[in-house]
């Protein structure tokens, strides 16, 4: 997956007996890469092996971990765009605020 120019990646709840767990997904539109782990933050990233050095672009929510990451950041919402990293911690601004797309 590493050298394809474009992944999905999100993640979402799920129960496990009495313990919640995350389900992060990487996909493609040929391929699906299904994660279950006990955390939802950059640990989760870490064992998926996938996002980590990826340089392509993530299409994505505006979940804070993800722009921890070095590759472009496609970011859901009403109209899709491509936003090239400012640096690892700092998602773009617009008028001193987050810029924050309600995802669809």
């Amino acid at each position: 997956m590493h050298t394809l120019p474009v992944l999905h990646a999100d993640e979402t709840t799920d129960g496990l007996g009495t313990k919640t767990c995350w389900m992060h997904v990487v996909s493609t539109a040929m391929f699906t890469l299904i994660h279950a782990s006990v955390t939802r933050g950059g640990d989760a990233i870490d064992e998926v092996g996938v996002l980590r050095g990826y340089r392509g672009v993530v299409v994505r929510d505006r979940l804070a971990m993800y722009w921890k990451l070095r590759s472009k950041h496609g970011l859901c919402g009403p109209t899709c765009s491509v936003i090239s990293p400012t640096s690892p911690a700092s998602p773009p601004r617009r008028r001193g605020r987050p810029v924050s797309p309600r995802c669809s």
